[in-house]
């Protein structure tokens, strides 16, 4: 279906490492030490993912920097639940960042299908995401063993998916572009950002979406062995 490939490029979060999973133990683990008693832990996941989604929209866009993110969603979220913890929002965010990156779920099927890739390309990992916690989140999980490439948007200072990141990270890998496929869940940022940027793309429809036109896509990391 591919022809030269030479590299393939994962993404990490919701595609390897399992985002959902871990995510929601940081934050239980963040809201049982700082704001149990103030409100519900449901309710509290529920309007957190919310507003962190937007921010992090909006940081992909520029219009908002990393430090921005980093404090807003929590001060957003304290203020929508009347929490008195202003003073502490830096804190709980490297507290939040720091259990975020100490867990270890991944996506079914990934070390499966990473050692099947690595048989027949080299591999790598592009992401967004801050330099440390990406790190940190692949030695916690085990995935560091298995990739001795990896950009993440800090060091290539552009983010999914501006095809400048892609064009970056094609340049380090040593390849031309064309001769690389990338593997990730988001739509937008991972799939249309390759493509616009002239690389091949694999979309994981991890939430099942269903099928567009003229994109290959798969609902499971084990049917990549069909494709390439």
């Amino acid at each position: 279906m591919f022809e030269n490939i030479k590299m393939v490029l994962f993404d990490l979060d919701h595609t390897l490492w399992d985002f959902d999973k871990n995510h929601e133990i940081a934050l239980k683990n963040t809201y049982d030490k700082y704001i149990k008693k103030d409100i519900n832990f449901d309710e509290l996941h529920l309007y957190y993912n919310k507003i962190n989604h937007k921010l992090w929209e909006k940081y992909r866009k520029e219009q908002i920097t990393q430090v921005e993110l980093r404090t807003q969603r929590f001060k957003i979220v304290f203020e929508h639940f009347d929490i008195k913890l202003e003073d502490k929002i830096k804190e709980i965010d490297a507290f939040y960042l720091n259990s975020l990156s100490q867990q270890k779920e991944t996506i079914n099927g990934s070390f499966e299908i990473i050692d099947y890739l690595n048989n027949n390309y080299e591999i790598g990992i592009l992401t967004n995401g801050f330099e440390s916690t990406q790190h940190k989140k692949m030695k916690s999980s085990g995935l560091d063993k298995h990739f001795n490439f990896i950009i993440t948007s800090d060091k290539a200072n552009a983010l999914k998916p501006n095809k400048k990141i892609f064009e970056y990270t094609a340049s380090k890998a040593g390849h031309d572009i064309k001769d690389i496929v990338y593997i990730g869940d988001d739509f937008e940022n991972d799939i249309l950002g390759a493509l616009n940027a002239n690389m091949k793309a694999i979309w994981f429809d991890l939430y099942k979406e269903g099928k567009k036109d003229n994109i290959i896509s798969v609902q499971n990391l084990i049917e990549i062995k069909n494709i390439l």
